[in-house]
Formats: structure tokens, C-alpha cells, sequence
């Protein structure tokens, strides 16, 4: 071979080379961006998902609170029944109108205050409580075993 033949392939693979590293190039520069759009997107969902942790953790909180104040009303409102129960049995006489009412009335500024804070769940669990007095107030008797008895 001469130095002709020799020169002829050396620069056909110097530009098969040149093609080659161009194109390269133009991968990684395409990639690159691609890389660099789904490292942006799973940093935005990564700040979703801490603010969505932290929305849930709230309402997480706001739920227990929300049950614990059920909670505590359905005690109090038992407290109190059972309370007002054992008076009139220890006494052997019917309770005075005014208790009861007092008592209906606190009931009453409870529920007000409830549905004026839309707090309706809490607000529903005291409805039947309510209703419950008010027939009382309205004619029937505690008995000794607790029974309504009009």
C-alpha cells in the first residue's frame, strides 16, 4: 500500500471519529436535559410529598382532637345525667323545673356554639342528649331504675 491508500482510510476514520464524537456529544447534552427535567420533577413531588406528610399530620391531629372532644362531651353528659340520677334518688323527690331547665339551657348554648364553630359532628352527638332532656322537661319521670316513664 502507498501512502495514498494509507491516507485515504486514516481520514474517512477521522471523520467517521468526528461524526461519532458530535453525536456523542449530542447525546449527552440531550440526556443531560432529560436528567436535568426529571431531577427538577421528582424534587418538586419530593416538596409535595413532605407538604402533603405534614397536611395529613395535621389532620391527623384535628381527627383525635375531634374524637377526644366527643369523647369528653359523651362523658360529661353522662356525668351529668347520671349525677342528676342519683339526686332525685337520694332525695325521693322530682327535680325542680328550674335544674332543668338550666340544665336544657347549658345543653342549648353547647349546640349553639357548636353549629356557630361548624363543628356539626359534635353537634349531632349532642342532639339526642338534648332531646332527651327536653322530654323529661316536657312531662316524664326518672324512676329509680333510670327509665323514662311519661
Amino acid at each position: 500500500m502507498t501512502g495514498k491508500g494509507i491516507k485515504h482510510p486514516c481520514s474517512e476514520l477521522i471523520e467517521i471519529k468526528a461524526e461519532s464524537d458530535e453525536d456523542f456529544y449530542r447525546n449527552i447534552f440531550s440526556n443531560y436535559s432529560a436528567f436535568n427535567r426529571v431531577f427538577n420533577e421528582v424534587q418538586g413531588m419530593k416538596n409535595k410529598l413532605m407538604l402533603l406528610r405534614t397536611q395529613l399530620s395535621t389532620q391527623n391531629k384535628l381527627v383525635n382532637d375531634l374524637l377526644d372532644g366527643i369523647m369528653h362531651l359523651k362523658v360529661m353528659s353522662e356525668e351529668t345525667i347520671e349525677s342528676i340520677i342519683l339526686e332525685s334518688e337520694a332525695t325521693d323527690e322530682p327535680t325542680s323545673p328550674s335544674r332543668w331547665e338550666s340544665h336544657i339551657d347549658n345543653l342549648s348554648e353547647t349546640l349553639d356554639i357548636l353549629l356557630l364553630e361548624n363543628r356539626i359532628d359534635e353537634a349531632i352527638c349532642l342532639y339526642p342528649s338534648l332531646k332527651w332532656r327536653m322530654k323529661i322537661f316536657k312531662g316524664c319521670s326518672v324512676i329509680r331504675s333510670a327509665r323514662l316513664t311519661c
